[in-house]
């Protein structure tokens, strides 16, 4: 499993570290996710089985939520063409978690596709 030492962080040795989480999805569903201090975006692979599949070459957008303006996640603004950039800016980083964890780079479908 791709992880990191939690205990440096619990040291307050965060120096160079990203601020986010990257989570997999799976069983229900192959998806992704990033949470930042600011956002929750997720993302799904329409065709693909959880139970089955490991991953999948395309995404659809699922959800964003903004964590400051909405911290128990009601409104999901991933139609929001306000947030167009920040969902763009979420998309590249989830693609570069992904492949950190040694994962293909996947197209990611825009909601405003």
């Amino acid at each position: 499993m791709i992880g990191e030492d939690l205990k440096d962080v619990a040291d307050g040795n965060t120096q160079g570290r990203v601020n986010r989480v990257f989570a997999q999805i799976s069983e229900s569903r192959v998806g992704r996710c990033i949470h930042t201090p600011k956002y929750l975006y997720s993302v799904y692979a329409p065709d693909k089985d959880g139970w089955k599949d490991k991953d999948s070459d395309y995404y659809e957008e699922d959800f964003l939520y903004d964590l400051e303006k909405d911290p128990y996640e009601l409104h999901n603004l991933i139609y929001d063409k306000e947030y167009e950039d920040v969902r763009k800016q979420l998309a590249e980083e989830l693609k570069e978690e992904m492949a950190k964890a040694g994962e293909k780079v996947p197209v990611i479908c825009s909601s405003s596709d």
